[in-house]
């Protein structure tokens, strides 16, 4: 019988409810013994050896039980990042099937822990990619969305044509590179379109505009682009609607 088959393991993982950063103790000492059942019972790793594959499946399964969504890529992009890949995919053949540490499967139990509480995996992971820049992520900044570079890749392409038009009309020289337009971002989070405009085209000016979480989130992402620093402003006329502790559903 494997560890998801069994109707009583599944009820007692319905058991777990995971709200808020005030019960990551308790949570990761609950998730302690079904850990260490998944070592004891399985028969591939009684010298307590398991592989990458097997724990993304072992996760998977809690993550499903406990209704968590995308419970295959959440586990995937976990295990990964553990092991110091982007995605599942990229992993080598060596690292998907050799045996995981003991400080890897606890960094990774942590990890999940964090999901179990509905924390999305940017949050999870402290980072995600966008463009071609990977951003530090971390409540209450927002994530960016799909759409967002979407944007980011039409604002470029716009400002690509308008460069060849110029440049075969002979009128770039009376427009140099160091007169580019000027984009004024207004709530820009983690600074993910100046950011990835700036690297792109290092001929334009940003000036970005948010409260002090996001300040923060600027100045360590902006360190990832070096010679290339947005000018950002506190604006203190904004009042968040939303709570500063993040709880999420």
């Amino acid at each position: 019988m494997t560890p998801f088959s069994s109707v009583f393991y599944r009820k007692v993982l319905r058991l777990f409810s995971y709200h808020g950063y005030s019960r990551m103790n308790r949570i990761e000492d609950t998730l302690l013994n079904p850990w260490h059942r998944l070592l004891r019972n399985s028969s591939y790793n009684k010298a307590n050896l398991v592989s990458a594959v097997d724990v993304v499946k072992y996760w998977q399964g809690v993550f499903e039980a406990n209704n968590i969504p995308e419970a295959q890529t959440s586990s995937e992009y976990i295990v990964s990042h553990v092991l110091g890949s982007k995605t599942f995919q990229n992993l080598n053949a060596s690292s998907i099937s050799a045996p995981l540490s003991a400080k890897q499967q606890k960094e990774i139990q942590q990890l999940c822990a964090k999901r179990l509480q509905r924390m999305p995996v940017q949050y999870v992971l402290g980072e995600w990619d966008f463009q071609d820049l990977t951003l530090k992520m971390k409540p209450p900044v927002f994530i960016p969305r799909p759409e967002t570079e979407e944007l980011v890749s039409l604002i470029l392409d716009e400002e690509y044509r308008k460069r060849l038009t110029s440049a075969c009309s002979k009128v770039l020289q009376d427009f140099p590179e160091s007169r580019g337009p000027v984009i004024l971002e207004v709530g820009c989070g983690s600074g993910a379109i100046g950011l990835s405009l700036l690297k792109k085209l290092p001929y334009v000016s940003d000036i970005s505009l948010d409260n002090f979480f996001s300040y923060h989130s600027i100045v360590s992402n902006s360190q990832r682009l070096p010679g290339q620093v947005p000018a950002f402003f506190l604006a203190r006329f904004f009042r968040s609607s939303l709570p500063l502790s993040p709880s999420y559903s």
